[in-house]
């Protein structure tokens, strides 16, 4: 249960206490409103000091102007915020940098250290997270699960900022396995703790979603491949990337991002799921995801560069329509010896014209227009 909820048994104590500490027999309406802000700033008070030992300073001070109530929360979530991004934008000689330019410098081993590039990241990220947390703060859901998970996000990115330029850790070093199966157990129960690596985990959904969009818009259910000894293995989604880049290569498709970046991204993930190890701040998922917003949902400005007549939301891949009939048996000759399970037909926007699609440089023109402004 969150912070804010009561169950039954607590709400009738509550109220038996309130009525005997000031000799009442009935409450009245500011009475009540009353009654809830002593106990939950008396709750606030006592589970501070538990709170302490489990959270970085700003985070725990978030964790408590929020249990007392919702304007302690907005002056001082206010207050940390503005803090924090002037001390980011110390670090920026530039005032905005392209979205895909800031990825190829994160996902890229040899300049992921670049701390201008990551300060802009974490300023792009903050600022994002921050409207969330301020749009839910007038809302129901501020008395949320939701909210005070959405606190704990905005604290280990927060720390992560803070640890900028320095070395530091956000989590302890615990044996990883440990803690992922723990998790994965609570997580079929809908239930768990924020000291498990719940966002780190998020890593594994954007892997397997990245590799069913590609599928499905290929057509594909299964492919196989034959093995030197003879048996069949799934063809990787490193090799269906590769696919696709010789496809847009040629002019043939064309991709609602750009294909470089999903195999920077492709990459990340990968390893991740294959160590358990994540010495990344969290502000690379935030901005992983907000990318791959326009894989999963295509955006107008590109959709409307093909003036499709068979448009299909759920598409990420753009292709002539006799192409596109035929790209199973393109797969199968170029995966020569697979075995293909189709996946009833492929999802892919297609167009009826028979000159060449537009090509991917057009969508790299429009994803680069996208600024992140500081």
């Amino acid at each position: 249960m969150g912070y804010y909820n009561l169950d039954p048994n607590d709400i009738s104590e509550l109220i038996s206490s309130f009525l005997e500490k000031n000799n009442k027999q009935n409450l009245q309406l500011d009475e009540v409103t009353k009654m809830f802000e002593e106990y939950f700033e008396m709750k606030a008070n006592e589970t501070y000091p538990q709170y302490a030992n489990n959270y970085p300073p700003k985070t725990l001070a978030l964790l408590h102007s929020y249990h007392l109530n919702r304007e302690e929360f907005l002056k001082t979530f206010e207050l940390i915020h503005n803090e924090e991004i002037q001390n980011l934008k110390s670090k920026v000689t530039k005032n905005k940098y392209t979205i895909s330019g800031i990825l190829r410098v994160l996902l890229n081993d040899e300049t992921c250290n670049d701390l201008e590039v990551q300060s802009i990241a974490a300023i792009c990220s903050l600022n994002r997270l921050h409207k969330k947390i301020i749009d839910y703060t007038s809302t129901s859901l501020f008395y949320s699960d939701t909210f005070e998970g959405l606190i704990n996000t905005y604290g280990n990115m927060l720390f992560d900022a803070e640890c900028l330029g320095g070395f530091s850790s956000r989590r302890q070093s615990r044996l990883v396995s440990m803690e992922i199966f723990p998790l994965s157990r609570q997580m079929i129960e809908y239930n768990f703790t924020y000291q498990y690596p719940v966002v780190e985990s998020a890593v594994f959904l954007i892997r397997q979603a990245i590799e069913v969009q590609i599928k499905r818009g290929l057509g594909i259910l299964y492919l196989k491949r034959n093995k030197s000894n003879g048996s069949l293995a799934d063809v990787p989604i490193t090799q269906l990337i590769k696919y696709i880049k010789k496809e847009i290569s040629n002019k043939r498709i064309a991709l609602s991002v750009d294909i470089n970046i999903l195999e920077l991204i492709n990459k990340w993930v990968n390893s991740y799921i294959h160590t358990g190890i994540f010495n990344y701040p969290l502000w690379y998922i935030e901005w992983i995801q907000f990318y791959l917003n326009d894989f999963f949902y295509v955006q107008k400005a590109i959709s409307n560069l093909y003036e499709s007549s068979e448009f299909n939301s759920n598409a990420s891949i753009f292709a002539e329509r006799n192409y596109a009939k035929k790209i199973q048996e393109n797969l199968k000759r170029y995966f020569k010896d697979c075995d293909l399970t189709p996946y009833s037909k492929p999802e892919i926007i297609s167009i009826s014209r028979s000159e060449i699609i537009v090509i991917q440089n057009e969508i790299r023109n429009l994803e680069n227009r996208l600024i992140c402004k500081v």
